[in-house]
């Protein structure tokens, strides 16, 4: 099956909260439990081409362009708060929002402006911090990204998770692109050659979603 390209053009958040792959660090406060609690704001393109929602087709936004298969795929998350953070999070249709196994999340940390390498350092901090046990590995970086994959295991409070990620840093700040699994800590060969091959095909765009400027290829 082709695979249907997917982009989010919308603005930022201060979201507290997160559990899905979601975890923020640096000037966003991290929790590790919980659910969602900030719902769908004002405006997401979740397919290049779709309808933008009143009050943002004005003001361009970066966002990553990602050429994954999400027709098995819907949206369960949408964030989006100008100046801050954007987020987009898709689950398998069969699953729901509050029990999901699998999530892919599309994330824009507006205004941040860390390397690639500094961000993911102190996001292993935080997390090492929660969960001592925690099984770290960068995959791969180069000047404007680094991929990397991490696993917690019997930590006390939280479920067993596996994710493999990919920060990538735009004009306008970082974006955060990201495969979970829920109640494991690895994935089978061919699922993470997979999503290693879908997270490196990620660039960041700006602007209008029927042609937009490439800012990172």
């Amino acid at each position: 099956m082709a695979a249907t390209a997917i982009a989010v053009y919308a603005g930022g958040a201060r979201n507290k909260l997160i559990e899905s792959s979601c975890i923020k660090q640096m000037e966003f406060e991290i929790v590790m439990k919980g659910k969602i609690m900030n719902h769908l704001s004002r405006s997401f393109v979740t397919a290049i081409g779709a309808a933008l929602m009143a009050g943002c087709a004005n003001t361009p936004l970066e966002t990553v362009y990602v050429p994954v298969n999400l027709s098995e795929w819907k949206t369960a998350t949408v964030i989006d708060r100008r100046g801050t953070m954007t987020l987009v999070e898709f689950i398998p249709k069969d699953q729901a929002a509050d029990s999901w196994e699998r999530i892919f999340s599309i994330q824009f940390m507006e205004n941040q402006h860390y390397s690639t390498t500094d961000w993911v350092k102190g996001l292993y901090q935080k997390v090492a911090a929660i969960c001592p046990t925690t099984k770290w590995a960068v995959i791969e970086t180069d000047t404007f990204s680094t991929l990397y994959e991490w696993s917690v295991k019997d930590c006390p409070g939280q479920t067993d998770q596996y994710e493999i990620a990919r920060i990538l840093k735009g004009n306008d700040g970082l974006h955060r692109i990201a495969y979970v699994r829920h109640n494991t800590t690895m994935l089978t060969v061919d699922e993470r050659v997979l999503w290693i091959q879908n997270l490196k095909s990620g660039y960041v765009v700006k602007g209008d979603s029927d042609l937009p400027e490439v800012i990172r290829p």
